[in-house]
């Protein structure tokens, strides 16, 4: 189910569970910005995707709307990968190495 929320033009597609989004769902913000992942008593919780409206995009994991562990982020043009540390940049890594952190993650890279 498709549901406006906020007020301000954010809309969710997903599960719901108690009138929380619960489950996997697409959280679109209305400057552009998504996530598309997993959820628990309507916060990000589990592996997700989260893609900025430059293009950027980051896949990681997420307790109660919080970075996690071990992520990576792409620049817009999918040209530079960093890792990350809880939501963090730490180092820039080669694209392969990139990818076998989202696989390990369980999601595919951008």
């Amino acid at each position: 189910m498709r549901l406006e929320v906020g007020g301000g033009g954010d809309s969710y597609e997903g599960e719901w569970a108690e009138d929380k989004k619960h489950g996997k769902g697409t959280y679109t913000y209305a400057n552009g910005k998504s996530y598309e992942g997993e959820y628990a008593e309507d916060k990000k919780h589990g592996k997700g995707t989260f893609t900025y409206a430059s293009g950027e995009v980051e896949v990681g994991c997420y307790e109660a709307d919080a970075d996690v562990g071990q992520g990576v982020k792409w620049s817009a043009d999918r040209t530079e990968a960093w890792e990350l540390q809880a939501g963090k940049k730490v180092r820039g890594i080669p694209l392969d190495e990139a990818a076998k952190i989202a696989e390990r993650i369980g999601l595919p890279p951008p």
